[in-house]
């Protein structure tokens, strides 16, 4: 008698409890070769990575899963845990398998693993929303059991996906109301904050073990990319991450992609080029500061400054709208940085001018100190109801302010001063070496420079944009740094 040694081999695994190889089809194999550079070596890296029973779903359904994707994927069941994240983004640039990622990790491995799971998927439609549609369900489930039509994706264990599409906001919210164990969102930021923030309601469950979770992919620009930049970007680039998870992609992740596409991306010009071939969130079409590039500009905190720098602040006096404060430093290069910022809202000088004492404390520096504290004109004048103009009820905490450059021309001379600062790092041709540095604690100037503006009825200018009744937006951080950038000279205030 003849002893089949795999088939008593994979019985044993399978009575122990251990997962079972996946025989893998020609398919399978060309694109672990491709990916990996041997189906050895593919093994040999996404073994460690993924959960072994997460595995075996994907290989069942004869996916390799890329780097990139195992990533999310590893993250996606991460997100079972409590006290992790619930909110899971893949974005950047186009061409980077974004779709393929989240709709696998759904239809491969979360309905699959967890009975009687309902989730809903929602795309930005289009006309060709169907045949992708169609295309990605070819290449995820052709060996997944469950029945699939243009309305649901039903499974043995009662899990189903609800396939919904959206052209807008009003069109989403629709799907509103309805529990939802889990929601993928396509293309997030073409919806606004308040409709994710109402979609959101709609995710909880009630099953036991099981984390109820929002995945989402987005490329920049469109109406949501400014509360996309926040949510997901921002505590991204910060470390910061507690509620929310997000992975880069571009293109560049995308092993499987065809050249041509490439091609197609590396000959975008300006703001597009920015956003789908780089996937950079700080582009917008139209900016004033088209230099800018968040990984030279932005540097870590500054624990302490040398004495050997001078050091100076300038203030964009408000109110109703922000009172912004920024302290600036030169080392011996001529290099500029901006160290630290101040925000208040509705708060005078007795409450302003003691948090700026004890800021430049934390460096061990005095009010002193400073070579010069620019500010506006409207500070040297009186207001309704007050006896001391602003500059007069800063003096008793030892500040002496003095204007900044308001001559005709200074505002565009100014803005033209921090665009020279800033170079072009990001020239991939000719690079200018930058002379401006932020720091981390001048959050409101990070989240402000890259989206000024050009005036289209003075493109030399920056358009003006105030703060809204909440708070949000504005160009004080940006008019702060142009008080404090563009100056005629530095002296020592007596």
């Amino acid at each position: 008698m003849t002893i089949n040694l795999q088939r008593v081999a994979r019985n044993t695994l399978q009575r122990v409890g251990l997962p079972v190889p996946i025989e893998f089809d020609d398919q399978m194999i060309e694109r672990a070769e491709k990916i990996y550079g041997s189906v050895e070596t593919y093994r040999d890296y996404i073994t460690p990575r993924l959960a072994p029973d997460q595995l075996a779903n994907f290989e069942r359904a004869g996916i390799i899963l890329q780097p990139i994707q195992i990533g999310f994927c590893a993250a996606a069941r991460k997100a079972d845990e409590l006290g992790q994240f619930n909110e899971l983004a893949m974005g950047g640039a186009r061409g980077g398998s974004k779709s393929f990622t989240l709709f696998s990790q759904v239809a491969v491995d979360d309905c699959q693993r967890f009975p009687d799971l309902k989730f809903l998927y929602l795309r930005l439609t289009e006309k060709s929303s169907k045949e992708q549609l169609h295309d990605l369900v070819a290449k995820t489930l052709r060996r997944v059991n469950c029945d699939v039509n243009t309305e649901r994706i039903m499974y043995p264990n009662g899990s189903r996906i609800l396939i919904g599409g959206f052209k807008d906001d009003k069109e989403a919210l629709k799907y509103q109301g309805l529990e939802y164990d889990g929601i993928l969102i396509e293309e997030l930021t073409q919806l606004r904050q308040s409709t994710y923030t109402t979609l959101g309601l709609s995710n909880r469950t009630s099953k036991d073990g099981w984390r109820p979770r929002i995945y989402t992919s987005f490329n920049p620009m469109g109406v949501g990319h400014m509360f996309v930049k926040k949510r997901f970007i921002i505590p991204y680039r910060q470390g910061t991450q507690t509620d929310t998870f997000f992975i880069p992609a571009t293109v560049d992740d995308n092993v499987m992609v065809n050249p041509e596409y490439v091609n197609k991306l590396d000959n975008l010009h300006g703001a597009e080029k920015k956003a789908y071939r780089h996937g950079d969130f700080d582009v917008a079409s139209g900016a004033y500061f088209e230099t800018w590039h968040y990984d030279t500009h932005v540097i870590p905190i500054l624990e302490s400054i040398p004495e050997s720098w001078p050091i100076w602040m300038s203030m964009d006096a408000g109110f109703s709208h922000w009172n912004i404060t920024q302290l600036f430093g030169q080392d011996s290069d001529g290099n500029k940085f901006a160290i630290h910022e101040l925000a208040h809202r509705k708060c005078q000088p007795d409450i302003i001018g003691p948090d700026i004492v004890e800021m430049l404390a934390g460096y061990g520096k005095k009010p002193g100190d400073l070579q010069r504290f620019s500010v506006g004109t409207d500070a040297f004048a009186l207001r309704a109801g007050q006896e001391k103009s602003l500059v007069q009820q800063y003096r008793p905490y030892g500040f002496h302010m003095t204007q900044a450059d308001m001559s005709p021309g200074s505002r565009i001379a100014g803005w033209q001063t921090i665009g020279k600062l800033m170079g072009d790092p990001g020239n991939t041709d000719k690079p200018k070496e930058s002379k401006l540095f932020i720091t981390l604690n001048c959050p409101r100037l990070i989240e402000t420079l890259p989206y000024l503006m050009r005036n289209p009825n003075n493109p030399e200018d920056v358009l003006k944009v105030d703060t809204t009744e909440d708070g949000e937006g504005g160009d004080d951080a940006g008019d702060c740094a142009r008080y404090g950038l563009h100056l005629k000279r530095m002296s020592s205030i007596a």
